[in-house]
């Protein structure tokens, strides 16, 4: 038994969640936070486009979001 305690041979992670999901590496954290960071521009803009067409239109009725008009019998 020759080995130096602090080195260890992994195997590179396999499959999508044990890369991405559970990684140590920098990088791929640095890509995980460039994602969330553009899914929140994106969900920001969305949120930010809705409280425009509200100010612009208070009545206005948007499909997706107006509320069911058939009640539950």
């Amino acid at each position: 038994m020759n080995q130096s305690p602090g080195v260890h041979a992994h195997a590179a992670p396999q499959g999508f969640i044990r890369k991405w999901v559970f990684s140590l590496d920098h990088k791929v954290i640095g890509l995980q936070y460039y994602f969330l960071a553009l899914a929140a521009v994106f969900v920001g803009m969305f949120l930010s486009l809705l409280m425009r067409i509200h100010l612009i239109w208070p009545g206005a009725v948007l499909p997706f979001l107006a509320r069911s008009s058939r009640r539950p019998t």
